[in-house]
């Protein structure tokens, strides 16, 4: 398979190394990262309702926002026809 389409991350970019694991996946490892990733949030969610909005933190707000990055991923990769990977 390869990707002809695929980003290229800036190498300043804070979370260059997770951008480019997500865009290695294969298509099954990416359904599940974006389970995991579904699932981070709504335990953060959870956190937040049971700690009655304490103070947020800041990885907690990564870690709520990262699944849509691997949808968004998935999509480019996987859906899109003009930027989808080409199967060999």
């Amino acid at each position: 398979m390869e990707w002809e389409n695929r980003p290229q991350i800036s190498k300043y970019h804070p979370f260059k190394k997770e951008y480019e694991e997500l865009c290695d996946m294969s298509r099954d490892e990416l359904l599940k990262a974006i389970k995991t990733h579904i699932d981070d949030y709504f335990e953060i969610k959870s956190k937040k309702e049971r700690k009655n909005q304490e103070v947020p933190q800041l990885s907690d707000f990564i870690t709520e926002k990262w699944h849509e990055n691997s949808i968004e991923t998935f999509y480019w990769k996987f859906i899109n026809k003009k930027t989808k990977v080409t199967e060999e």
